[in-house]
């Protein structure tokens, strides 16, 4: 028993990555971008800040939808 008794819950967590730290909407609009062909996955991945193979993972989502 002395073991649980000595560990701590942790108050308040501090994230040490900055995994998913775009916005849904810039998301779409770089999906957008690149379904309409006014710009290819690098480009839009830079102008609006959202990894580049998570890019190229939701537009295929997105084309399996049509």
């Amino acid at each position: 028993m002395k073991r649980a008794e000595k560990t701590k819950m942790v108050r308040r967590y501090k994230r040490k990555t900055e995994q998913h730290s775009w916005s849904m909407q810039a998301m779409k609009q770089a999906v957008h971008s690149i379904i309409s062909g006014e710009m290819g996955y690098k480009k839009a991945s830079n102008m609006h800040n959202v990894p580049q193979t998570t890019l190229e993972h939701a537009e295929a989502e997105e084309a399996a939808k049509i």
